[in-house]
Formats: structure tokens, sequence, C-alpha cells
């Protein structure tokens, strides 16, 4: 089990500031690659809605800046993710989610299982994998190059793996864990 997954009405429908703009869905940690990966994304010139659960509120407001709006609490991912061009996170289930909306991801691994994960991502061809070792002017040139000039090979993986798996219900999975994991207890 990952995280509570949030019923549509349960969780706050978020409006992007500029709908009709390359918007970029942005689910992160408060950690020390935060500031870099928001800071090109706003030079990138996406316009972007990033998700950092527990951020600090004195962070919040120093991350908020005209494109990019941010939220320390979870959203209705299903109504961001219908105008989202892109989603960038560092969680491996926010990572699946948009891959089976068919949405490209840039992925931040933290720990091992993430960059495993990572691999696969990267053999799969619908994301990129993001490295602690970016500074920012590059991290900012490769984001513009994926969202202006490469994107659509990412883009295409993407829809190819959501139609490859529309019909597997993700929550029915999640659930059938738990219960094969308590029957274990």
């Amino acid at each position: 089990y990952i995280d509570p997954v949030f019923k549509p009405e349960f969780a706050e429908k978020v409006e992007w500031s500029q709908p009709d703009y390359f918007n970029v869905l942005a689910y992160l940690h408060d950690n020390p690659f935060t500031p870099a990966v928001l800071s090109s994304l706003e030079k990138s010139g996406a316009n972007t809605l990033a998700i950092i659960e527990k951020l600090p509120e004195r962070f919040k407001t120093a991350f908020t800046k005209p494109m990019t709006q941010v939220k320390t609490y979870a959203i209705d991912n299903t109504h961001a993710m219908k105008q989202a061009a892109y989603v960038i996170s560092d969680d491996i289930a926010r990572t699946i989610e948009a891959l089976t909306y068919g949405i490209p991801v840039i992925f931040h691994p933290l720990d091992i299982e993430d960059k495993l994960f990572a691999k696969q991502l990267e053999q799969l061809g619908a994301g990129i994998v993001l490295h602690d070792n970016m500074n920012i002017g590059f991290l900012s040139g490769e984001l513009f190059q994926l969202f202006h000039a490469t994107g659509e090979r990412y883009r295409q993986a993407a829809k190819d793996f959501a139609n490859r798996y529309r019909d597997i219900s993700f929550t029915e999975q999640v659930k059938a864990i738990v219960k094969r994991i308590e029957s274990c207890i």
C-alpha cells in the first residue's frame, strides 16, 4: 500500500492558472533537489502545478511564481492530469498513474527502488530520468528540449503504455495486494 487513494469527490479540484498553456503537473517531496527542479520548470516556460505535501509555508511562498502554483496537500489527480502535458515526479505511484493517463513522465529517483524503476521507465521510452548532479542550467535546457523538440516520442510511448494497460484497475490491484498481505498475517 503506497498512500491513500483519494476519490475525486473528496479531493480539491485545482484549476490550472492558464488552462490552455503548456501544463506540467509536479509531484515532489521536499528535498534538496526540489528548488532546482521548480526553477528549471519556470525557466522552461511551463505552467506548473506543484504538489509538495508537508512543505513549510515559508518555502511554499518562495516557490510560488507567476507560472508556478504550489499546493501542500493532495488534489484531485484525475482532474489535473486531464490537462497536463507532462508529469514530473519523485514518486513511483504518481509516475505509474501518469503513464496510465498516457502522459509522459520526468522522474527523479530518490532511493535504490526508484533507481531500478527509473531504468525501466527509460527502457519504456515514456519519460526521462533526472539525476541529482544536474545543474539548473543543464536541467532547464533538457526540459526545454524535451517540451518543445523531442517530446513527441515520449508522448507516443506513454500513450502506447496507457492503451496497453487501460483495462487494468490499479485500485483493485492495491486492494488485492492488501488483502493478500492481511491473509498472511
